[in-house]
């Protein structure tokens, strides 16, 4: 006799999570209740509890996603919601067949959101609502396309503009969209160009922060792709002052730190400097350290069009080094004959400023 089909095994924990995704939804006004439901479903669906992984499919079937955005919403600006909701979250956009749930869902968004309303106050929700944007970045960059993610992205960069490793993540994760030319379109639609450069140009070595190599390498790089769309696209950067804050990024550059970073930002530089590179080099020769401005001429000079300009930026920085070497050198020897000849009791003017000279009563 043929065997019967044996049931499919219902799921554990199917009426106890979906239980709970409707209570996620019914009490999502009450700060405390909504606390204690993220709690609970973080357990279920979060590591050590061993049927996590079934459990979150389940989670994600039921709503749960929707419910965390919901209670995320009602309660913008609130870390200790926004630190168990992430954790659920984190864990959803891991899993490459659930990923495009967090972003259709809002969720995403939301969580930017609710750090962006923190007024930069937040620390550990920061760094856990980041980690959930490379996550996404990384997994499904096509997903934040299109979904108000981008504007959410650029409002953080805002709140957090003098916190590096914030805007070292959000950048990246633009960068990431950016590589989609629809990506890119939302980008500059949304003001992003502006706000990249801006970002550029603050100076975080002043909080106590230094320069963040992945920041900078982000920046530069999803800048280079806009500037490679055509002519208008770089004379926008130089309107934004791009040339200005690429010269102050590269100051920030600890020399020998970064190689790719520095020939980046010198690639950069040169793209948008365009036939006043001599000047920009002046104005790194200016605001600069000696090591910085010849790490990135160094850089600048493997790219053969620009070294002519380079020998002409060097020849008029020798130049002048000389005249200044010369006025200090005559000073020098006209203060030693000076001094000698006070020292002497000598008489009137001295060399080279008098024809005669009196006898020393020395």
């Amino acid at each position: 006799m043929p065997r019967k089909k044996r049931k499919p095994r219902e799921p554990k924990n199917a009426k106890k999570i979906q239980e709970l995704v409707d209570a996620m939804v019914q009490h999502k006004g009450f700060k405390q209740m909504a606390q204690f439901n993220l709690t609970c479903l973080a357990k279920l669906v979060c590591p050590p509890n061993t049927e996590w992984k079934e459990n979150l499919e389940l989670a994600v079937k039921y709503g749960g996603v929707e419910a965390v955005s919901a209670i995320i919403n009602k309660h913008s600006g609130n870390e200790g919601l926004l630190l168990s909701a992430t954790e659920v979250l984190k864990r959803t956009a891991q899993n490459k067949k659930l990923v495009g749930v967090v972003a259709s869902s809002g969720a995403l968004q939301t969580c930017l959101g609710s750090l962006a309303a923190s007024n930069g106050t937040m620390e550990q929700g920061a760094v856990e609502t980041t980690e959930l944007l490379d996550i996404m970045a990384s997994n499904a960059p096509e997903c934040m396309i299109g979904t108000g993610i981008v504007e959410s992205v650029f409002k953080v960069m805002t709140t957090y503009k003098h916190d590096d490793s914030v805007l070292a993540s959000c950048i990246t994760a633009l960068e990431r969209v950016s590589r989609k030319p629809e990506g890119m379109n939302e980008i500059v639609q949304s003001n992003g160009i502006h706000t990249v450069i801006s970002s550029l140009a603050i100076d975080n070595t002043e909080v106590g922060d230094d320069a963040n190599p992945e920041h900078l390498a982000a920046s530069f790089s999803l800048l280079k792709r806009y500037t490679a769309t055509g002519e208008q696209a770089v004379e926008y950067v130089r309107q934004c002052g791009g040339v200005d804050a690429v010269i102050r990024a590269l100051e920030t550059i600890e020399v020998g730190s970064d190689g790719k970073v520095m020939r980046a930002g010198g690639q950069l530089l040169t793209t948008i400097a365009g036939s006043d590179l001599e000047g920009a080099l002046a104005k790194l020769k200016d605001g600069g350290d000696v090591k910085t401005t010849l790490a990135l001429i160094s850089n600048l000079a493997l790219e053969a069009e620009n070294i002519d300009t380079i020998v002409r930026a060097l020849c008029f920085l020798f130049f002048c080094c000389y005249l200044l070497f010369v006025v200090v050198v005559f000073f020098s020897i006209y203060y030693i004959y000076d001094s000698f000849a006070y020292n002497c009791s000598c008489s009137g003017n001295f060399w080279p400023f008098s024809t005669s000279v009196s006898h020393c009563s020395c």
